[in-house]
């Protein structure tokens, strides 16, 4: 175990193995040493940090990566009306597309929200630990919009 630790160390470039003169190592992988203060050097702060009362995958969502150059991603509005069972438009037909690009089989793009599209919106709220009410309203649709720029990137 100790051997693993020290290699594991090692490769992220620490000096957890001793130095020249003191190897942490001897014999039958027994510590040389066992002083807590040098163990606690051994550990520091995450770099770089998150901000204040923030999770990383709120972080992660807030700045999505630009698109590669000459990639135009798909992009659904998210302020306006949810689209939810019954809807008709553009705006479904950009979804239907979305979600059938992600793999989620939400029927043919043909802009009316039936029960497919509205299924493959429960899939995908599922998949990104949102409420699968299969409305795809403003935090769903954001979420959206940044799968489908991961997903060029």
């Amino acid at each position: 175990m100790a051997f693993a630790l020290c290699s594991f160390m090692l490769v992220l470039g620490l000096s957890a193995c001793g130095g020249d003169d003191e190897p942490f190592l001897i014999g039958n992988d027994t510590p040389a040493t066992s002083d807590p203060a040098e163990e606690d050097e051994l550990i520091g702060p995450i770099d770089p940090p998150l901000p204040p009362s923030s999770s990383e995958t709120e972080f992660a969502l807030r700045d999505p990566p630009p698109p590669p150059p000459g990639v135009t991603v798909l992009q659904i509005d998210p302020d306006g009306e949810p689209l939810r069972s019954g809807s008709r438009g553009t705006r479904v037909e950009q979804l239907q597309r979305a979600l059938a690009s992600l793999g989620l089989n939400p029927g043919a793009a043909d802009g009316v929200f039936g029960a497919k599209t509205e299924g493959a919106v429960q899939r995908f709220q599922r998949q990104n630990g949102l409420v699968d009410d299969g409305v795809a309203g403003p935090r769903t649709l954001r979420t959206l919009n940044n799968a489908l720029a991961a997903s060029i990137g």
